[in-house]
């Protein structure tokens, strides 16, 4: 479960959320969408831990969160497997494989990220963030950089690692949500 109660939260003297309150429970999807500086991201960094509300509380075990960020923080170096496995080290290579061969051309996955496209890298990420299978999975803008017949697939790959978990995704696109068939909240 994730419990939102009275949250607020400002930067600078700018009010980003004002006594927000959202409750998801298990199996839960809902996106939260509304215009830049709404204050949809700073839900996300509020709920990993990452900022502190001025105000209110958040219940939730941030050990059952995995997440995908604005930005895929890769490890460069390491080959898209290697990214996928140090997420969970006691997690097979099969399992590993059969995950990131839904995203990515079978010979990529051994290859440093470093040489791939953006919206490769951003595949690698989802791959990463389904492999540590957690409970509840984070999605910062899960789509950019992909065109639509990736997000398609892409969606459908989320969709089947999901089943019964809590998702909370962040988008600006109606159909993004959709194909994850989430909960629209505006902000």
């Amino acid at each position: 479960m994730i419990k939102f109660n009275n949250v607020s939260k400002s930067f600078e003297g700018k009010q980003v959320l004002e006594r927000f309150n959202l409750t998801l429970l298990e199996g839960d999807r809902v996106c939260l969408m509304g215009p830049s500086g709404c204050g949809k991201t700073t839900v996300g960094n509020l709920l990993l831990g990452i900022l502190s509300p001025d105000e209110g509380e958040i219940f939730a075990n941030r050990d059952d969160i995995a997440a995908v960020f604005q930005e895929d923080r890769l490890c460069e170096d390491f080959s898209a497997l290697s990214n996928c496995r140090m997420v969970r080290p006691d997690m097979s290579a099969p399992y590993a494989l059969s995950v990131l061969s839904k995203l990515l051309p079978a010979e990529d996955i051994h290859k440093p990220v470093r040489t791939f496209s953006g919206g490769m890298k951003r595949r690698v990420a989802i791959a990463r963030a389904l492999c540590a299978d957690r409970k509840i999975l984070l999605l910062d803008e899960p789509f950019s950089g992909l065109d639509g017949d990736t997000k398609e697939s892409v969606a459908a790959t989320i969709c089947e690692h999901c089943h019964g978990k809590t998702l909370l995704m962040i988008s600006h696109d109606r159909r993004e949500a959709e194909l994850l068939g989430a909960e629209i909240i505006e902000m």
